[in-house]
Parts: C-alpha cells; structure tokens; sequence
C-alpha cells in the first residue's frame, strides 16, 4: 500500500503547465522545482518541499482560495 505521502510527493516531482497556471491565478510563483520552492506574490509567503507540496494540493483542491473566486 503505498501512503498519501509518496502519492503527493511523485505528484509534484515535476510541475505541468496546468498545475502551474493554476498557482499563478491564486497568486503564488514557482521559484525553483528542484527543490520545489513557491512564493506568493502579495503576502510574500514562502513554502518549500513538503510545505509548497501541501499549499499547491490546497490549491488545487480549493480552486479560488487565495484569489477571492
């Protein structure tokens, strides 16, 4: 059985450009993908690794979060 934790972790082993767009339209950047390190462009959040991983699966799970939509 594998655990939700390796699921998300091969996930975002590599960004596509859906994924990415999807960040941008909540505000956050992609700065680097190896390590996976995002920014959010107003509040100037920072995540990276595991914690970029959780907000990017917030993000898609909850499409406007950030944005206001």
């Amino acid at each position: 059985m594998v655990s939700d934790c390796v699921l998300i972790q091969k996930r975002y082993s590599s960004l596509d450009k859906e994924t990415i767009k999807k960040l941008e339209a909540e505000g956050w950047v992609v700065e680097c993908e190896s390590p996976l390190e995002i920014r959010h462009e107003e509040s100037e959040s920072f995540a990276s690794g595991w914690a970029a991983q959780i907000v990017i699966e917030y993000i898609l799970d909850n499409p406007g979060c950030w944005s206001g939509e």
